[in-house]
């Protein structure tokens, strides 16, 4: 009988074993990539209180080959009396920043469309650094930064 229960665990066993988070969702390719890739953090005021959210995704994860020349990230947020923030990526300021709508050509990566938050693309120069690291430049606010590791 013993057998029997371990034949009937093994098998439940193995028929997860072929899926995974995304199996049961109609993702694409650009989607997945974006849910592996996407990092939320909380922005705190100087005193420690949470006055907002930020969200960002490394495009250059989900297409190498169309943001190849430069370090592209699409972000997201929320802050409390801020209607704009300045980021550094490993203490650079960005080339380019667009401003984008509520409804974007990206939002369809995340499935994430709030009225509140500000989107924006930004670009930063290209780097052969592996570790990408994502900054506040605003001295009343702070969040620990945001590491990409870039994939070889």
């Amino acid at each position: 009988m013993k057998i029997f229960y371990l034949f009937i665990l093994m098998m439940f066993i193995n028929g997860c074993a072929q899926k995974d988070a995304f199996t049961m969702f109609n993702l694409t390719k650009e989607q997945r990539l974006s849910e592996n890739s996407i990092q939320t953090v909380k922005i705190k005021d100087k005193k420690g209180a949470i006055v907002g959210m930020l969200s960002t995704l490394y495009l250059n994860d989900i297409d190498a080959d169309k943001y190849e020349d430069g370090e592209y990230f699409y972000i997201y947020f929320y802050v409390k009396d801020k209607q704009e923030l300045h980021f550094l990526l490993n203490d650079k300021e960005p080339v380019y920043i667009e401003k984008l709508s509520v409804n974007n050509r990206f939002s369809k990566l995340l499935n994430s469309t709030n009225v509140w938050n500000k989107y924006r693309m930004l670009k930063f120069e290209k780097t052969e650094d592996r570790k990408l690291t994502l900054k506040l430049k605003d001295k009343t606010l702070s969040f620990k930064g945001i590491v990409y590791k870039k994939e070889d």
